[in-house]
């Protein structure tokens, strides 16, 4: 970059070229444009930039749910946004930039435990440790099951080689001194996925309000991957 001290020219700007002209601050500046950055083709390349669209793409759903993303945005982890906090801690924690069980879909806090999980193509069913260890009746509001899907490594080339489902589900009254027990029905696009997909990983956590505050609390990400045999049907875990 240049600054042009001498010469008739107060009036100009645009592109000379590779040399850009224009004013800023009352200068004005001469500069060479870059020249296009070309994406090489090289399969360890694209392999990286995949991993990395991978955790990115992963960031993004969090993000767009309000509550998980209105979670980080609150927690005391470093970041100027709730999408940098996710993106950075997700980061870290995966190995070679895959997603993996390692990856969190909320900051970590109190461990969730999950007594027994079963998942096919058609019902997810699990069963969650009574949580009156942690929360009590009396100061209870709410609590949402929250939880994603993830669907890597599809067998087709020509479709993105991660898929991604989002739900929740509203715990009405539950009671907290007895095992939580969910029946969730999966809809046939989950099907179709499993086809596609050779690999998959839930991720799920517990939000819950106490009355008294006005942020939410949560249970640490529980993660469970799946290898889908076939791609015909899940393993009973």
């Amino acid at each position: 970059m240049a600054i042009i001290k001498k010469g008739k020219i107060d009036n100009l700007s645009g592109r000379l070229g590779r040399i850009v002209l224009k004013k800023f601050n009352g200068k004005n500046i001469a500069s060479i444009r870059a020249e296009k950055y070309k994406r090489t083709k090289c399969p360890k390349a694209r392999k990286v930039r995949d991993r990395f669209g991978d955790i990115s793409k992963f960031a993004k759903y969090i993000n767009r749910d309000s509550t998980l993303k209105s979670i980080w945005k609150n927690s005391s982890i470093e970041g100027f946004s709730a999408f940098h906090k996710i993106m950075s801690i997700n980061s870290l924690l995966s190995s070679n930039k895959q997603l993996s069980e390692a990856n969190i879909i909320v900051p970590e806090t109190i461990p969730l435990s999950v007594l027994n999980l079963t998942l096919n193509p058609q019902v997810l069913s699990i069963i969650i440790d009574k949580l009156n260890d942690q929360i009590s009746n009396v100061d209870l509001q709410n609590i949402t099951f929250q939880y994603i899907f993830v669907f890597k490594n599809c067998q087709d080339q020509n479709k993105s080689p991660l898929k991604i489902q989002c739900s929740q589900l509203f715990l009405t009254e539950p009671d907290i001194n007895k095992e939580i027990e969910l029946s969730l029905n999966l809809d046939g696009n989950f099907k179709v996925l499993t086809d596609l997909y050779s690999d998959l990983i839930l991720y799920m956590t517990l939000i819950y309000q106490i009355k008294s505050e006005e942020n939410p609390r949560w249970f640490s990400t529980y993660a469970k991957s799946f290898k889908l045999m076939n791609n015909s049907e899940l393993p009973l875990i």
